[in-house]
C-alpha cells in the first residue's frame, strides 16, 4: 500500500512539472479585471486534460466561448474547484469526449457548452448550486452525477438528448431540482433524488419518453405540474408517503394492478394520465388521479376528488366512492366512456361542472340526499342515462346538467331546486315523464329544447318566467298549462311544438315574445289575459289551424307579423281598447275579421288593414271568480248577468275534449257556486262554463 501511494504521489508530480514546462504553453489566457485567469482557447493535441487551479500564481477563474470548441482529440476533461465560469460552446463538437469532471465552483454553464459531444458518456459536477446544464448531445452519455448539488437558480436540465442516458443521481437537492429538464431522449433511464425537501418544478422530466425508474426520498413534498408526463416508459415509480402534489405522470407501461397508499396529502394530490395501461386501482388518501384504462375504482379516505381525477379513464367499468369524500370535482369522471356504475355516498355535498360528462355507457345515477349542488354540464352526452332523480337537498342545478342525454326517460326534480338553467335538458328527446319541484321559480332559455317525445308537463306554480327556446323543438308536446305567477314568455319559447292543442295563459302574463307559439300548427284557440301589455313579433307566426283567438283588455301593443301564417284564422277579439298594430300583422292571414267589445275607444273600420266589427252583447259571458279545492270537493264561485243560466262542463282531456254537463244554474242576482264532488276521481279535469 505504502508503494502505491508513493507512486501515486511520483504520478502526480509528473503531470504538474509536465503543466508546468509544456501545457501551460498550449492555453492562450485573458487577465480578468480582478485580476484572475481565463483560458480563452486550447491548441494542444492531448486527450487528456488537466486544467490547472492557478497558471503564473493567478487563480483560473474562467473557460472562455469556444475555447475548446470542434477538438477532436479532447476525450476527458476535468476542470478544476477554481474555474466558477463556462462559456457558451466552450466544448461544442468536442466529438471524442467522453468524461468530464466539473470542480465545486462551476456554477455557471454556458449555453450550448457541451453541445454536440457526441462520445460523452459519463458527466460528474461537484458545486453546491448551478446556474443551467443545457444542450448536451450524446448518444452515449450513462449517467450524470450532482455529488453535492443544492439548488439550480436558473433554467437548471435542458434539452439533453441521449439514447443511452441511464441514470442520473442527485442528493441534498432543495430547489428547482429539474426544473425545465424537458424533451430528454433515453433508454431506460433512472433517476434517484435523495434528501429532496421542497419541489420538483413544473416539467421537470417532462417527454423523458424512455424514463423507466424514478425514486423520490420520503422528505419531498410537492411533484410539479406536468413532471413526469409523457414519460411513456415509465415503469417503477417510488413515491413517499407524504406529498401534497403528484401531478403529470403519463406512462404506458406501468404494472396491471397498482396500489397507491400517500398519507396525509394537503394540496393536489395525483393528477394528469398516471398511466394508459393500468387495470385495476386502490386508492388511499388522494384525489386528483387521472388513469386511462382502470376496471374498477375504489376510493377512500379522502374528503375531496379533485379537478379531471380520473378524466379520460376509458376502461373504468365501476367506480366506489367511499363516505369521507364530500366533493366531485369538476370532471373528476368525465369521458369516462366505459364507466356503467358509479356509488356516490351520502356524505357528498356538490357534483363539478361535467364531473360525468360523456360517460356514455352510464345507465342510472341516484344523487344522494345530502348533494346541495351539481355543476355546470355535469351529465352531459350521457347518452345512456336513462332515469335521474335530484333529491330536495339540491339548491344549484347550473345549466346544461343533462344536455343530450338522449336516452333519458324520467327525470323528476326535488322541491330544492329554484332555477332550471340554460340547456339543462335539451336534446333528451326520449324524456317523456318529467316533474318538476315545487320550488322551481325560473325555467332558462333552451332548458327543455328538442325533447322530442315530451307529451306533457306541469309547471309548478312558483315559477315567475319561462325563457327563451324553454321548449322550443318539443313536437310532442299536446297541452300547457302557465301558471298565474309567470309575468313574461320568452321569444320562441314554444317554438316548432307542432303537437300542441291546447294552451292556458295565466292571469298574470304581460309579455310573450318573439316567436313564442311559431309554428304551434295545431292550436285551435287561444285565450290571452288582460294583464298582457305585450304581443312580440312572429308571436304566433304560421300558427295554420288556429281559429279564434281573444285578447285580454290590457293589451297596448302588437309587434309586426304577430299572426302571419294563421290562415285559419276568422276571429281575433279583443276585449280593450285598440292597441297600436305593427306592419303585416296579418300576412298570409286574409280571413280575419277583428271584434271590439262596445265601450272601448280607438277603433276603426279597419285593423292591421282587416275589417273590424263591434261586438253588442246584452249579457257579458259567465266568469269563474274563485275556485276552491278540499281534500273532497272542488267549488267554484261564479259572476254572471241576472236571470241567465249558466252550464258548468267538465272534461278529462283538454286536447281531445268530451264536455259533460256537471250543474246547471239559475242566476237570480249576485254571485253563485257550483260544485263537483267527483273531481277526485280524474287525474286531471278541466271545467269551462257556458249559457245555452
Amino acid at each position: 500500500m505504502t508503494i502505491q501511494k508513493s507512486l501515486l504521489k511520483y504520478f502526480l508530480l509528473i503531470v504538474l512539472l509536465r503543466l508546468s514546462s509544456t501545457a501551460l504553453a498550449q492555453f492562450s489566457l485573458t487577465t480578468n479585471s480582478d485580476g484572475t485567469i481565463g483560458i480563452s482557447s486550447y491548441n494542444g493535441a492531448d486527450g487528456v486534460v488537466i486544467i490547472p487551479n492557478t497558471i503564473n500564481g493567478k487563480e483560473v477563474t474562467a473557460i472562455g466561448t469556444g475555447a475548446f470548441a470542434s477538438d477532436g482529440s479532447l476525450t476527458n476533461i476535468a476542470i478544476p474547484d477554481s474555474v466558477n465560469t463556462i462559456g457558451i460552446n466552450s466544448f461544442s463538437f468536442c466529438t471524442n469526449l467522453a468524461s468530464v469532471t466539473l470542480g465545486s465552483s462551476a456554477v455557471n454553464i454556458g449555453a450550448y457548452a457541451f453541445s454536440s459531444c457526441v462520445s460523452l458518456s459519463q458527466f460528474t459536477t461537484s458545486p453546491d448550486e448551478l446556474n443551467e446544464l443545457a444542450d448536451i448531445t450524446s448518444s452515449n452519455l450513462a449517467s450524470i452525477t450532482f455529488s453535492n448539488l443544492v439548488s439550480f437558480t436558473g433554467n437548471g436540465f435542458a434539452d439533453i438528448s441521449s439514447s443511452n442516458l441511464a441514470a442520473i443521481v442527485t442528493s441534498n437537492v432543495t430547489s428547482r431540482a429539474f426544473n425545465d429538464f424537458v424533451s430528454a431522449t433515453s433508454s431506460n433511464l433512472a433517476v434517484n433524488i435523495g434528501n429532496l425537501a421542497v419541489t420538483l418544478g413544473v416539467s421537470v422530466f417532462s417527454n423523458c419518453t424512455s424514463l423507466a425508474s424514478v425514486s423520490i426520498s420520503s422528505s419531498a413534498v410537492k411533484i410539479s405540474a406536468q413532471a413526469f408526463s409523457s414519460c411513456f416508459g415509465l415503469t417503477n415509480f417510488a413515491v413517499p408517503n407524504i406529498l401534497s402534489n403528484f401531478v403529470g405522470v403519463t406512462s404506458s407501461n406501468f404494472a396491471t394492478d397498482l396500489s397507491i397508499d400517500l398519507a396525509g396529502i394537503t394540496t393536489n394530490g395525483l393528477a394528469s394520465n398516471l398511466t394508459s395501461n393500468l387495470a385495476s386501482l386502490t386508492i388511499n388518501n388522494f384525489f386528483n388521479a387521472t388513469i386511462s384504462k382502470l376496471d374498477n375504482g375504489v376510493i377512500t379516505n379522502q374528503s375531496n376528488l379533485g379537478d379531471s381525477a380520473f378524466a379520460g379513464c376509458t376502461n373504468l367499468n365501476n367506480a366506489t366512492v367511499g363516505d369521507s369524500v364530500t366533493n366531485l370535482g369538476n370532471f373528476v369522471f368525465s369521458d369516462c366512456s366505459r364507466l356503467a356504475n358509479i356509488v356516490i355516498p351520502a356524505s357528498v355535498d356538490s357534483i363539478g361542472a361535467e364531473a360525468f360528462a360523456t360517460c356514455r355507457n352510464l345507465v342510472s345515477i341516484t344523487i344522494p340526499a345530502g348533494v346541495s349542488s351539481i355543476g355546470a354540464s355535469a351529465f352531459i352526452f350521457c347518452n345512456s342515462l336513462n332515469t335521474i332523480v335530484i333529491a330536495n337537498s339540491v339548491t344549484n342545478l347550473a345549466g346544461s346538467a343533462f344536455e343530450g342525454c338522449t336516452k333519458l326517460t324520467s327525470a323528476i326534480l326535488g322541491s330544492g331546486v329554484a332555477y332550471i338553467g340554460n340547456s339543462e335538458f335539451a336534446g333528451c328527446s326520449a324524456l317523456t315523464n318529467l316533474a318538476l319541484g315545487s320550488g322551481v321559480a325560473n325555467i332558462d332559455s333552451d332548458a327543455f329544447e328538442n325533447c322530442l317525445s315530451l307529451t306533457s308537463v306541469i309547471i309548478p306554480n312558483s315559477v315567475t318566467n319561462i325563457g327563451s327556446d324553454a321548449f322550443s323543438g318539443c313536437t310532442s308536446l299536446e297541452s300547457i298549462i302557465i301558471p298565474n305567477r309567470v309575468t313574461a314568455i320568452g321569444n320562441y319559447a314554444f317554438y316548432d311544438c307542432t303537437n300542441l292543442g291546447s294552451a292556458i295563459v295565466g292571469t298574470n302574463v304581460t309579455a310573450i315574445g318573439t316567436g313564442a307559439f311559431d309554428s304551434c300548427i295545431s292550436l285551435a284557440s287561444l285565450t290571452l289575459p288582460n294583464s298582457l301589455k305585450n304581443l312580440g313579433s312572429s308571436a304566433f307566426y304560421d300558427c295554420a289551424n288556429i281559429a279564434e283567438i281573444t285578447i285580454g283588455s290590457g293589451v297596448t301593443n302588437i309587434a309586426a307579423y304577430a299572426f302571419d301564417g294563421c290562415a285559419d284564422l276568422t276571429d281575433l277579439t279583443f276585449e280593450g281598447n285598440a292597441p297600436v298594430a305593427g306592419s303585416s300583422i296579418f300576412d298570409n292571414a286574409s280571413q280575419v275579421i277583428v271584434y271590439y267589445q262596445a265601450g272601448t275607444s280607438n277603433w276603426s273600420t279597419t285593423f292591421g288593414g282587416q275589417p273590424t266589427e263591434l261586438i253588442a252583447l246584452s249579457n257579458p259571458p259567465p266568469t269563474i271568480s274563485a275556485l276552491t279545492v278540499s281534500p273532497n270537493l272542488c267549488q267554484f264561485t261564479i259572476t254572471a248577468a241576472s236571470n241567465s243560466v249558466v252550464i258548468v262542463e267538465a272534461c278529462t282531456n283538454i286536447v281531445n275534449p268530451f264536455w259533460v254537463p256537471i250543474q246547471t244554474n239559475i242566476h237570480t242576482a249576485g254571485s253563485l257556486s257550483a260544485y263537483d264532488p267527483q273531481f277526485t276521481n280524474y287525474p286531471s279535469r278541466f271545467y269551462r262554463l257556458r249559457s245555452p
